[in-house]
């Protein structure tokens, strides 16, 4: 479908989370961005949680090597085709020999491209990897209607979630209680939420670090190996938070203050490093 002429900072094959492979070591894995995936999957026809091009922050050149539909969502990156700009969340038709090309995130982290039929995965279990130079990308099925067909146009996002987060805006987000209260003082709690962090630039696809105050327990963080979830805010022993991404480690030894709420997710997910982040307590929290 697709060859790679440059392949951007971090560009990879991502879909919805494939659970299941927890007990051999393997994560779910997944969009950072679910949303602005699913948006791009809905304009072109795709089932829900089809494959697409994660692109993350500068973007890749792309040859088309057969006529289909795409569409971008999320981030803005200056999305092209043969030159001319291409608006977000608009179906648009390529032919083959066209140039899809991505240039820097000016708003958001992460765009996605969707392409009608959804991109192959590897086989469960096996690596995602970042696309090199030469490489080609296959689509998973034949697309669901004729490509010549009208285009639909992308609906709103599904939750405020998917929303871009501006340069500079302070995120707020919303989290629940960690599966460990009594490792966290008062005093920790009101550090915790009154404190203000920055996105660190060390931020990956495994977890969101934090910068900022530092979190002071009341004994060490290690707790025996447990299961993590999407968004689990674990603190190690430098007291820093780190916010679990969708290729976090499948279990985890330290303690957890809080998890983001699900909806919230997106939105870290599309904040550049050197945003600040502040939290707000929901669910029990609020007890």
């Amino acid at each position: 479908l697709f060859e790679t002429i440059t392949p951007g900072l971090f560009t990879s094959v991502q879909g919805a989370p494939r659970f299941g492979l927890g007990a051999s070591g393997v994560p779910a894995g997944g969009a950072m961005d679910l949303f602005a995936l699913e948006r791009g999957n809905a304009a072109v026809g795709n089932a829900s949680g089809a494959a697409g091009l994660e692109i993350t922050l500068a973007g890749p050149e792309l040859v088309l090597r057969m006529d289909t539909l795409l569409c971008v969502t999320g981030a803005d990156l200056d999305a092209r085709c043969n030159g001319s700009a291409v608006p977000l969340d608009e179906p648009f038709p390529a032919k083959v020999g066209d140039r899809v090309s991505f240039g820097y995130a000016s708003a958001g982290m992460r765009a996605y491209l969707c392409v009608q039929g959804g991109l192959a995965l590897p086989l469960p279990g096996e690596p995602v990897a970042r696309l090199s130079k030469g490489d080609l990308v296959a689509r998973a099925s034949p697309p669901a209607r004729p490509t010549t067909g009208p285009p639909a146009r992308a609906g709103p996002s599904p939750a405020p979630g998917g929303s871009l987060v501006a340069l500079g805006r302070e995120l707020a987000l919303r989290v629940l209680p960690g599966p460990q209260p009594s490792f966290f003082p008062i005093r920790a709690l009101e550090v915790f939420f009154s404190g203000t962090y920055r996105i660190s630039s060390d931020s990956d696809r495994r977890g969101i670090r934090l910068d900022g105050p530092r979190l002071e327990l009341d004994r060490p963080p290690d707790i025996p190996p447990e299961g993590t979830a999407l968004g689990s805010i674990q603190v190690p022993a430098n007291g820093l938070p780190i916010v679990l991404g969708p290729d976090r480690p499948v279990t985890g030894g330290y303690a957890k203050i809080a998890t983001v709420v699900a909806s919230d997710w997106p939105l870290l997910a599309q904040a550049l490093p050197g945003t600040s982040v502040r939290f707000r307590a929901a669910g029990a929290f609020l007890a």
